[in-house]
């Protein structure tokens, strides 16, 4: 579909998150087409094979809620909302109260945040773009695996690099690789440009 811009009070920084809130949001979420009957035991369900469905159960009831989430994310970019707001705000627009709307809230709000400060960095600085994901205080073994040298300091990425890698959705632990998109369900590492000519250290802090 074809997406209007953000609104114009959006900060020119989530500019580009918001963009992607509502054209990505909500894309690797498993079950939404799930159908179920009235002891909530499934009657119809997803199949996924990595990031493709490979069977519907009911797709315009998948679509439905892809198209909640994506229009909330982007309302939640544009307003400042928390995390746990935007997980109420899901809930109570699905009327699906069992699912962890938590760990989607902060994935793709993470997400769209990721993709935000890369293409707004490519904006500026073309193809010499480069990116660093600085883990979260308390980051799991995985990601301080995936984003740190030896050094401990945080590993720095061409923009080609990182799109090369794609996503983690469906790929076994071991396989994970350093992404643009959350490293994993709930990642909130954050993401960082690197202007040419300077470095990044272990506290994030940028120096030539």
């Amino acid at each position: 579909p074809v997406i209007s811009r953000p609104p114009d009070h959006v900060d020119k920084h989530f500019r580009e998150a918001w963009i992607e809130a509502r054209t990505r949001a909500g894309e690797y979420v498993r079950g939404l087409g799930t159908t179920v009957d009235a002891d909530a035991r499934p009657i119809a369900e997803e199949a996924w094979s990595g990031e493709q469905i490979t069977q519907e159960a009911d797709k315009d009831r998948r679509l439905k809620r892809r198209e909640e989430i994506r229009v909330l994310t982007a309302e939640a970019v544009a307003e400042g909302w928390s995390r746990k707001k935007l997980a109420n705000e899901l809930a109570k627009k699905s009327k699906d109260y069992a699912r962890n709307w938590d760990r989607i809230a902060n994935t793709e709000l993470q997400g769209a945040y990721n993709d935000g400060v890369i293409l707004d960095g490519y904006r500026i600085y073309g193809d010499d773009t480069r990116v660093a994901r600085v883990p979260e205080d308390g980051a799991c073994p995985d990601c301080l695996r995936l984003l740190l040298d030896k050094e401990g300091n945080p590993r720095v990425f061409t923009v080609e690099e990182m799109e090369s890698n794609g996503t983690n959705v469906g790929r076994k632990r071991n396989d994970w690789l350093p992404t643009s998109w959350p490293i994993h369900p709930n990642c909130r590492c954050d993401t960082v440009i690197i202007p040419p000519g300077l470095r990044i250290q272990a506290d994030g802090r940028l120096r030539p």
